[in-house]
């Protein structure tokens, strides 16, 4: 910062006196948010923000909803969104009048898949179709039905909870009902048929 006096003088006279400031600002760091997150079961995460060597940060939401910074000024602020989606966020870096920098990542959340349930196990006589395999509905995350061994068959929809098995021979057969969600780890149950 310069201050500069600009003074006009004559004789004996009081001098007339005017300052003028002049800030020069260094260009700010060039921001960088960190790597983009995916986040099973928790609405929060640790950002990876650098640190201004010249200039000052702040976190903002660019999109996905609501949440708040545990210190929008600090790089490496916690986050808490309020809901379980994927949220953009920028860093970004500023200071005076320079063209500020900034950097997004993205935050995904993730809610943990239903449990996974099945029925009991069924002993059927002289049919290779099974009754209703009682899976549980997913509220949280999509469902599939697997063989995990006795062979070879079809389901009526493997991604139906209440899906029917069609077996191609007789014998004992174990059936894996599968809830994902994103990256979370599944929920599986087997029912013996």
């Amino acid at each position: 910062v310069y201050v500069f006096k600009w003074t006009i003088s004559s004789g004996t006279c009081t001098p007339s006196e005017s300052t003028v400031t002049v800030t020069n600002y260094a260009t700010p760091t060039t921001a960088t948010a960190g790597a983009d997150q995916t986040i099973c079961g928790l609405t929060s995460t640790s950002l990876g923000g650098n640190t201004p060597t010249n200039g000052t940060g702040a976190w903002s939401i660019v999109s996905g909803g609501t949440g708040t910074f545990s210190n929008s000024a600090s790089g490496s602020a916690t986050f808490t969104g309020n809901a379980y989606v994927t949220y953009v966020l920028r860093w970004t870096i500023s200071n005076g009048t320079c063209t500020a920098s900034t950097d997004d990542i993205s935050a995904t959340f993730n809610e943990t898949p239903t449990t996974a349930t099945v029925g009991a196990t069924q002993n059927l006589c002289g049919t290779l179709i099974s009754a209703d395999l009682g899976g549980s509905e997913p509220t949280v995350g999509t469902g599939n039905w697997s063989i995990v061994s006795g062979g070879t068959g079809t389901f009526s929809d493997a991604s139906a909870y209440d899906a029917t098995f069609t077996a191609n021979t007789y014998g004992t057969y174990i059936l894996s009902w599968t809830i994902s969600n994103g990256n979370c780890t599944p929920s599986t149950a087997d029912v013996t048929v």
